[in-house]
């Protein structure tokens, strides 16, 4: 409900089918360790955070294997501490320049690689399978929505 400020300790924890995240404001996560981390184990392969959202909470997602795609606007200016313990695999696609990513607090997140929006095209219209572009894959049924 847009009324949630605090996502509660195992909220979410091994829900294995979620599949899909989107935080579109900023919220915080009462885990003070990362056993109660809500998401974690919960096999989340991909986490869009919407414009306007300023932080990621510390150990919001831990065990994050499954995390490969995270979509980031750049209105993020701090990423808590171990807030993706364990994506080793993950590509983030960032809505703002090397510069500007530069500038946020990742507390030693460190992806796989960054996708910067001036590197991103929109999908080619004709059709064509050899178009470069990055083509975002449809999110799975189960999906959560955490608003502010």
């Amino acid at each position: 409900p847009a009324s949630m400020k605090t996502i509660g300790n195992y909220a979410f924890q091994n829900c294995t089918g979620m599949g899909y995240l989107e935080i579109a404001g900023d919220v915080t996560v009462a885990a003070k360790t990362t056993a109660g981390s809500p998401f974690k184990g919960s096999g989340i392969s991909e986490i869009t955070v919407k414009s306007g959202v300023t932080k990621i909470p510390a150990r919001l997602y831990v065990e994050a294997s499954a995390l490969v795609r995270l979509n980031l606007p750049d209105t993020v200016s701090v990423i808590g501490s171990r807030a993706f313990d364990g994506a080793n695999n993950v590509t983030v696609y960032y809505d703002g320049n090397e510069a500007e990513w530069k500038k946020i607090t990742r507390n030693g997140f460190t992806p796989v690689e960054v996708v910067y929006a001036e590197e991103m095209t929109e999908p080619d219209s004709s059709g064509d399978e050899e178009s470069t572009c990055e083509l975002r894959k449809q999110p799975p049924l189960h999906k959560v929505r955490l608003l502010s």
